[in-house]
């Protein structure tokens, strides 16, 4: 029972509290502005503000916030004439400014030449036209390589110019021929009328005369030089003796000049003296390039092929003037095989067809026995180096096309 009355005492006290507390709340949400205060004689009388001035004073100040709103509007509405006015100057830059961008990724245009000049051009090894005084740009890909493992690589300048000399040398040995007619068919060769045939064209190659038979090897290729074609054995053994005692040793010899030879050798009777000195010195710096000393001595130690090979390097002097050193080693005697020689005369009918260097040897040695055989092997060898080739043989210009009979004309 005591529980129930304190419920109901409770309940009664939250009955009376109830309306207090929504007078407080009314009283509280109905607080006045401070702009709708009466001034301070209305507070001295007193007297409380009326709800309807309360009204009134709000009434006044609506105006003003309605104004402010209108500004408000007004603004974004200037905003938006504004931001559509604006709106084609954009789109116009748009495509500027994508040209800009563009043009910076792409490559710089080539600046046009001037109308009624001619661009001097040139094609570069790997076939791009680059004009002239320019450097073709470098490509990426490396050169392609050789069979060797190494890349191609063009000729030093030295070589170049050895390579000119030989050639000059060639040419003034090797006059041009062509004959009247060529004839229904070719006549019958023989020997002897082959070695006077050449003689005629390539004059001779002596042997070094009996009383110099203490040249070494390198001073009968310098008399080799000056032998070969019109010179007389006397004049070339005379200049090769005058060339060597006029220097005290062969490194003074190797940085002379050739004018030098000319005014020591210039009373001999040497065709091209001036070309036959400039190849002598080259012969000799060969050979000193070669070992790192002027002397070819020890060619005479080792066995036949290993000679040729050994010749066969120098470029300054033709394969018939090695083939002539290679003679001199074994005192000038007999047949030594050269692929050159033994096609010219094989192909002319002087000996028969065989495919071993010893058979032709052998066949060579009985056909031309009791000849100049030194003369013959040198003058066969410079005919097929230069005109009997193996490939496309210059048969109309060969001095022995009228007596060869496998000729092409």
């Amino acid at each position: 029972m005591a529980t129930k009355k304190k419920k109901v005492k409770k309940t009664v006290k939250k009955a009376k509290a109830a309306p207090k507390k929504a007078a407080a709340k009314k009283s509280t949400g109905a607080k006045k502005p401070a702009a709708a205060k009466k001034p301070a004689a209305a507070k001295k009388a007193g007297s409380k503000a009326k709800p309807s001035t309360a009204k009134k004073a709000m009434a006044k100040k609506a105006p003003a916030k309605k104004a402010s709103v209108k500004k408000a509007t007004a603004k974004k509405a200037t905003a938006k004439k504004t931001t559509v006015k604006k709106a084609p100057a954009k789109k116009a830059s748009a495509p500027k400014v994508a040209a800009a961008k563009s043009a910076t990724k792409k490559k710089p245009a080539a600046k046009k030449k001037p109308v009624g000049k001619i661009a001097v051009v040139e094609v570069s090894k790997t076939g791009k036209v680059i004009e002239k005084g320019k450097e073709p740009a470098k490509d990426a890909t490396p050169a392609p390589a050789a069979k060797g493992g190494l890349g191609m690589r063009s000729q030093p300048v030295e070589v170049q110019a050895i390579d000119v000399r030989m050639g000059r040398a060639k040419e003034s040995r090797l006059p041009g021929y062509l004959p009247r007619s060529y004839g229904k068919a070719p006549k019958k060769p023989t020997v002897k009328h082959t070695q006077e045939t050449l003689s005629k064209f390539l004059g001779r190659c002596p042997t070094p005369p009996a009383k110099e038979k203490g040249f070494t090897l390198v001073e009968i290729g310098i008399f080799c030089i000056f032998a070969i074609g019109r010179t007389s054995a006397k004049d070339a053994a005379e200049a090769t003796k005058r060339v060597v005692k006029a220097f005290p040793d062969w490194n003074e010899f190797r940085i002379s000049d050739a004018f030098e030879l000319v005014e020591i050798l210039d009373d001999l009777k040497i065709e091209n003296l001036f070309d036959r000195c400039d190849q002598v010195l080259e012969f000799v710096n060969e050979v000193y390039n070669d070992q790192n000393f002027v002397d070819l001595e020890y060619l005479r130690e080792l066995p036949v092929e290993d000679r040729l090979a050994l010749l066969g390097r120098f470029q300054s002097i033709p394969s018939s003037m090695t083939h002539y050193l290679a003679l001199a080693i074994q005192n000038f005697e007999g047949f030594l095989f050269h692929y050159s020689w033994a096609r010219v005369i094989q192909r002319m009918g002087l000996v028969g067809r065989s495919g071993s260097p010893k058979a032709l040897v052998a066949s060579a040695t009985k056909a031309f026995q009791g000849l100049d055989t030194v003369t013959l092997q040198v003058q066969l060898i410079d005919l097929g180096d230069e005109i009997c080739l193996s490939k496309n043989p210059q048969c109309k210009t060969c001095y022995m096309v009228l007596h060869c009979k496998s000729r092409k004309v």
